[in-house]
């Protein structure tokens, strides 16, 4: 009997998805769940901003967007004041998405402490790549999650969370060097 195990890594150099079981249960960014990473921590698509019930509904007190100001509802910059935070973080393969983690942690780690926090909500555009890294490397920082026990769980939740392999790279090194 052949261990896929074995094969893996050679699976992951050609660029397949070793996720890709998780995410055919996708429906799409603007379709899928939210992913609770921990019991103050979700994130998802900036766009679910836009549904008051949503805000509402999830406790929402904060918010860290990922990407730019264009990616969320106006409103809630205004709404929440001190408790919002724009990072203008770039999703591509080309950059490194951790230059954008002090700042992150930063606004979480304040957010978190605030007495009056009761959900924070990282979102980026699409709630996919951004968003999902970030939270990943904040919650295994912070928390001691376990990296692979963590993308699983968020794919369980959210399926067409954390695409971008390069990302998906720099996280783990970074949680390995212990930065």
């Amino acid at each position: 009997m052949i261990s896929f195990s074995r094969y893996r890594p050679k699976l992951i150099k050609k660029g397949m998805d070793p996720y890709a079981h998780y995410r055919r249960m996708s429906k799409g960014y603007s379709a899928d769940p939210v992913a609770r990473v921990h019991p103050n921590i979700m994130f998802g698509p900036g766009i679910y901003l836009s549904n008051p019930d949503f805000v509402k509904k999830n406790g929402i007190t904060h918010v860290i967007n990922c990407a730019t100001w264009y990616d969320t509802n106006p409103n809630i910059p205004v709404q929440l004041g001190d408790n919002y935070t724009c990072l203008n973080a770039v999703d591509s393969t080309s950059v490194d998405i951790t230059q954008w983690y002090p700042a992150f942690e930063c606004s979480m780690d304040k957010y978190l402490r605030d007495n009056t926090c009761n959900i924070v909500y990282v979102h980026c555009q699409a709630g996919i790549n951004r968003s999902g890294f970030l939270t990943v490397l904040y919650c295994c920082k912070r928390f001691g999650y376990d990296f692979d026990l963590l993308i699983k769980a968020i794919l369980m939740q959210r399926p067409c969370a954390l695409m971008n392999g390069v990302f998906n790279d720099q996280v783990k090194q970074r949680i390995k060097n212990n930065d």
